[in-house]
């Protein structure tokens, strides 16, 4: 049951280095109390004083299409606690590639023990630290010559985390991609 954990506390921290802000996409569709989720929301950012660093919209996001996000310019973290298929990996790198200035970390809930999307990961990271495009994100990539150019500014590297939990959980890991300038400073 979402109860938005992750995004609390990200904006906890945001507070306490009064820096950032997180923005949360939920439709509350997981939500199954009688109690209204987006009071219950609205209740939480003012009990804890967060308006200033959570925004969280009201809507069940496209994994076909994101222009609904294309109001965020520049993102350093993006958590995905929504879907974790290869799929949903690729549209939102596809997202989150031309909005890293320097670095940016991508989370996928489940992404080291959920096998494809651990293989896709896998197989991605080396194409892409070579300066290619794996076909799979070729297809959905609009300007595929901008593309090529971006990601040959990043270096891509992965950490995978398992958590302890109980047995059956479909929440036993994670994945963090690491997306970073590949200069390092050198000429």
């Amino acid at each position: 049951m979402g109860q938005g954990t992750t995004c609390f506390l990200a904006a906890q921290a945001c507070k306490e280095n009064n820096f950032g802000k997180v923005i949360s996409i939920d439709d509350g569709s997981d939500w199954n109390e009688n109690y209204k989720y987006q009071d219950f929301l609205s209740e939480k950012i003012s009990e804890y004083r967060l308006s200033n660093f959570l925004n969280i919209e009201n809507y069940k996001i496209n994994f076909n299409n994101l222009a609904s996000l294309n109001h965020l310019d520049e993102v350093n973290i993006v958590f995905n606690d929504i879907d974790c298929s290869p799929y949903c990996f690729f549209a939102i790198l596809k997202w989150l590639i031309p909005r890293t200035k320097t670095a940016s970390y991508f989370i996928i809930d489940r992404g080291a023990t959920y096998w494809p999307n651990y293989c896709a990961m896998e197989l991605s990271i080396e194409q892409l630290n070579s300066g290619k495009i794996p076909k799979v994100l070729h297809d959905i990539i609009d300007d595929k010559l901008q593309f090529q150019e971006l990601i040959k500014r990043f270096k891509f590297s992965t950490q995978y985390i398992l958590k302890t939990v109980n047995q059956g959980s479909d929440q036993d890991s994670f994945a963090v991609l690491k997306i970073e300038d590949y200069n390092i400073g050198y000429f």
